[in-house]
């Protein structure tokens, strides 16, 4: 597996992607989708932070550590919410970034089969109306783990918006380069389901149940987070 994220030191007072530039343009391709995003700037996380910088990874490894911003990526939220509740997976994937934010960032992802590095700089969407970030953030203690995986996903596929499409299972691809493989079931199968899901939890598969019905819900705590 290739290193997920490796970090890179910068010598410069400033360093800004010009591949992709913290401009309204990298938000949304749709013009006429870009009302929405009216009340978002770009701030660097090193103007922010304090001396020591922020934590990248502080205390993630627990289920639904990740929460949304203002983009609808719940797909990619799902399959880093996977990577979470694998408590071994993430300092794994993380290895040399247990430590703070520097001005630039590179991370590897799959592209169809094709490591590729991603560079981006520390600008991110600031929701300058209700005083927060506008990406995804994480649950409690505030790290940019979240955050720079978010920005190298919407760089690799044009914007932040585009995260908004997809599935969980690519995106996990696309992070692990591992094989993945659908399963589908019907509502008369649930008991088989719920077996097949307990033996791939019991073997340490990363899992992904998927519904198609828009308004279904998990109403109590179960045996699979």
């Amino acid at each position: 597996m290739k290193p997920f994220l490796t970090k890179k030191e910068f010598t410069g007072d400033d360093w800004q992607d010009e591949d992709f530039p913290a401009k309204p343009a990298i938000l949304t391709t749709n013009p006429q989708r870009m009302h929405k995003f009216t009340k978002i700037v770009f701030n660097r996380i090193s103007d922010v932070a304090p001396p020591e910088g922020f934590p990248i990874i502080f205390n993630t490894n627990k289920p639904g550590a990740v929460k949304p911003g203002m983009f609808n990526n719940y797909n990619l939220l799902s399959a880093m919410n996977v990577l979470t509740e694998k408590q071994i997976i993430l300092p794994g994937i993380f290895p040399d970034f247990n430590e703070y934010s520097s001005i630039l960032f590179a991370l590897w992802l799959n592209d169809c089969g094709v490591w590729k590095s991603i560079i981006i700089d520390d600008y991110f969407p600031w929701d300058k109306e209700r005083g927060h970030w506008a990406a995804s953030t994480t649950n409690g203690e505030f790290e940019t783990w979240v955050m720079i995986l978010e920005k190298c996903f919407a760089k690799l596929y044009g914007s932040y918006e585009a995260l908004e499409s997809g599935h969980p299972a690519h995106f996990l691809h696309d992070m692990t380069g591992a094989p993945y493989e659908y399963f589908y079931f019907e509502d008369t199968e649930v008991e088989e389901c719920w077996q097949f899901l307990l033996g791939l939890d019991r073997t340490n598969y990363l899992t992904i149940a998927v519904t198609k019905d828009p308004k279904a819900k998990i109403e109590n705590e179960n045996d699979i987070n």
